[in-house]
């Protein structure tokens, strides 16, 4: 079992006890979102650490999103719940790299790939290794700047 889908469940336990009903909403519906990942089909019988960070991900970017839609619709009172959200996730999500290292990164798989390296196959590559520890479209401007040289 996932180290961090662990803890998530622990934490569930933790904010139970405190009755911290946001917390405990927020981590219910990444747990949700997790089990529903895995009954897609193809999915692996465990859960990974790598199943719970896409989840974790698309659960922050969902909450980005709606802090924006919020904002435009004069919504403060769901601002303010979906950033709680916000910060509540954010705390599970692995370490975020550097730009400087994200560019280290591209360069070492431009190297490797040196004769064939298109676009496609440098992101494809550079989002593998970098899962969840740098932002996407940070990546793919990082990696049309460098291959373009």
């Amino acid at each position: 079992m996932s180290q961090i889908y662990k803890r998530i469940q622990d934490d569930i336990k933790t904010a139970m006890k405190t009755r911290s009903t946001v917390v405990v909403n927020t981590l219910r519906l990444l747990v949700d979102l997790i089990q529903k990942k895995m009954l897609v089909s193809g999915a692996p019988k465990e859960i990974t650490d790598d199943i719970v960070i896409d989840c974790i991900i698309k659960s922050i970017k969902q909450r980005e999103e709606s802090i924006e839609a919020y904002k435009k619709g004069n919504r403060d009172d769901l601002v303010q719940k979906e950033t709680n959200e916000l910060n509540i996730l954010k705390g599970y999500q692995p370490t975020q790299i550097s730009e400087e290292d994200i560019r280290l990164v591209v360069k070492d798989i431009i190297a490797k790939l040196s004769p064939i390296s298109s676009i496609g196959l440098v992101m494809k590559a550079v989002m593998t290794e970098l899962k969840g520890k740098a932002d996407g479209a940070l990546i793919s401007s990082i990696v049309k700047q460098e291959v373009a040289k």
